[in-house]
């Protein structure tokens, strides 16, 4: 035996040293035959005597499953130009499966009550293990077969295939349970919208009258109360009655006071004292001499949280030899972290953002009440807060359809997402901005449950809440899809570019217009990996 191993050594020595010309002849050769043969599988009368031969030959051995061993030619050829691992796993698990499967074909024409399918040796095999184990005995040892074939051929983990395959019926076993308790759900909404309260029995004196005429009702401009009704009908469901509370008509609606806000800070905007700032300079200009970087200090923007230091190099010296620094110009400033805006835009120098030691409190109405909140004119103005040089800043909607926030954690992400919200509430109506709103970790956004601009376009306004359930939010994604599309096709009628042209339009012709909709998702990461 070992002698036999140390001469297949000796020879795979010898063919890994053979020629290019010699390999490159096996692998044309390799492919030539594998063609071939599949051709004459395909198409024996069309290969010559030789194709036919050998057609008639596998057809006569394997019936029918002699089709796949044109994929397998495929697969082994593959494995022969890569040379993944031996061959004769590759020739075993051919066997195995094309076996299997011709006795399995065997067995299905002894089902059906045809001529055999399996070729002589699916039929030999079928009728052996037939007498032996019986029809059922038989079919479970030729599937085993298979499968033990298709895994030595392909390299496959029979367990990994069962795990996946539990997963996805476990999966959908899942969204079963909760597509029928979310119709429990709206049956029982429904029935208790719709179940009216039992009227009380009368006396035969109060039968006996006559039942009093209602006076007229003066319905309001877009309302219709049907022939004989004195108003609007009553609304029994106390969900629904709450709801449609939520919901005034647009001239009745009121805007929310700033006053609910927290009051302006006292010391919003005030950035460090005189003391701290020349500190840091001396501190600044000492370390980039240090370094021998001839730069100075031109100018200082103070803000409420960080302070940008505009540092102005010596002819000479390179952006990049002050960029590099920053690390070290952060551990020299005893600062948490610096940014670096290298160039500054329209100034010949850098900027080098340093946190304050104090950094002062700014608050939603700081920039609500700044002039620069009342420029904006849009519905969809939102603050983002003060500058580095104590600013207010403030930005729309309009011109950021897609927006995504990101950023470390404690860095202000929620706080951001909260301003946009707000903002949106203290300057727009219901009937002008909607909030479609998913919080599938049910921290951030459950505090705006209840509010009148919540949105769901495949849920009655009753009952929109803020989405919880990574499969309900996807699903209103996709409706809010089929929203956008119809949206599309209004604005080609009407010949509108936006929403505000579009409305323009409506208005001139008396017609009902758009309003936004603006969508607002926390960790939108967990909901494409749960939704996927």
């Amino acid at each position: 035996m070992k002698a036999f191993f140390r001469l297949w050594a000796k020879r795979k020595k010898r063919s890994s040293g053979s020629s290019p010309l010699l390999s490159a002849a096996r692998w044309i050769g390799a492919l030539i035959g594998t063609l071939y043969l599949s051709w004459a599988l395909l198409f024996p009368a069309s290969s010559g005597k030789f194709g036919h031969a050998c057609a008639q030959s596998l057809f006569g051995l394997l019936g029918a499953a002699a089709y796949l061993l044109i994929p397998s030619f495929a697969y082994g050829l593959i494995l022969y130009f890569r040379v993944q691992r031996a061959y004769w796993m590759w020739a075993l698990g051919t066997a195995a499966a094309a076996t299997a499967a011709a006795a399995l074909l065997s067995g299905l024409a002894s089902v059906f009550g045809s001529t055999p399918w399996g070729g002589s040796i699916g039929t030999s095999l079928y009728r052996l293990l037939d007498e032996i184990l019986g029809a059922s005995g038989a079919w479970l040892v030729l599937l085993a077969i298979g499968l033990l074939g298709l895994k030595t051929l392909l390299s496959i983990s029979l367990w990994a295939i069962a795990r996946r395959l539990s997963k996805l019926l476990m999966q959908d076993y899942r969204e079963w349970k909760q597509a029928r308790r979310e119709f429990a759900q709206r049956l029982r909404t429904a029935a208790e919208a719709f179940r009216e309260p039992t009227p009380a029995p009368l006396s035969a004196a109060a039968s006996s009258s006559p039942p009093p005429v209602p006076e007229p009702v003066s319905a309001a401009p877009g309302e219709y109360f049907p022939p004989g009704a004195a108003g609007p009908p009553p609304v029994t469901a106390p969900k629904l009655a709450r709801k449609l509370a939520a919901y005034p008509e647009a001239g009745e609606f009121h805007l929310p006071a700033l006053d609910l806000l927290h009051p302006k800070s006292p010391n919003a905007g005030a950035g460090p004292d005189e003391s701290e700032i020349r500190t840091a300079v001396e501190n600044l200009d000492r370390t980039l001499a240090s370094f021998d970087i001839q730069a100075r200090v031109s100018g200082i923007s103070p803000g409420p949280v960080i302070t940008r230091y505009e540092v102005s190099p010596s002819p000479g010296v390179t952006v990049s030899s002050i960029v590099a620094r920053a690390n070290d110009i952060a551990l020299a400033m005893k600062a948490r972290g610096i940014r670096m805006i290298a160039p500054i835009p329209g100034k010949a120098a850098i900027g080098i953002e340093i946190p304050n030691q104090k950094p002062a409190g700014v608050t939603l109405r700081d920039v609500l009440e700044s002039p620069a909140m009342a420029s904006q004119r849009g519905v969809l103005a939102f603050a983002l807060g003060l500058s580095s040089d104590g600013k207010p800043a403030s930005a729309d909607l309009q011109g950021l359809p897609h927006l995504l926030v990101a950023g470390a954690t404690n860095s202000g992400k929620s706080v951001l997402v909260h301003s946009l919200i707000q903002s949106i509430l203290f300057r727009s109506r219901p009937d002008e901005v909607k909030l479609l709103l998913i919080d599938p970790k049910r921290i951030e956004l459950s505090l705006y449950e209840g509010i009148p601009h919540l949105y769901d376009p495949k849920t009655p306004c009753e009952q929109v809440g803020v989405l919880t359930h990574s499969k309900d939010a996807a699903r209103s994604l996709k409706a809010l899809i089929a929203v956008m599309e119809s949206r599309y096709e209004k604005f080609q009628a009407y010949r509108a570019r936006d929403i505000e042209s579009f409305n323009r339009e409506a208005a001139r012709r008396s017609e009902r217009g758009e309003f936004y909709i603006v969508v607002v998702i926390d960790e939108l990461a967990d909901l494409m990996v749960v939704a996927k």
